[in-house]
């Protein structure tokens, strides 16, 4: 299984953040609830808070964490985090 960044045990509380450039940027988190996230924060930040989803036997399941940053200008760029959980 390729972990590309990170494994979060099950349960346990996380944070994940990006550089603001300040200005008229926007910046929304978002993941597909089949993603094994649960945000605990405002999704329109530079910070976000969130849960790995509980973990089933079935061994360890995939998380993925979705950034977009907005300009003022409307344009926009998308950045992904993935990882597992464990128990």
């Amino acid at each position: 299984m390729d972990v590309n960044g990170f494994i979060a045990s099950s349960g346990f509380i996380y944070s994940a953040s990006i550089a603001s450039r300040g200005g008229a940027d926007t910046i929304l988190w978002d993941s597909d609830p089949a993603n094994n996230v649960l945000f605990l924060s405002s999704l329109i930040a530079a910070t976000v808070s969130f849960q790995a989803a509980s973990f089933d036997a079935g061994g360890p399941k995939p998380m993925l964490l979705r950034v977009t940053v907005t300009n003022g200008a409307g344009d926009s760029a998308t950045g992904l985090l993935g990882g597992v959980v464990v128990p």
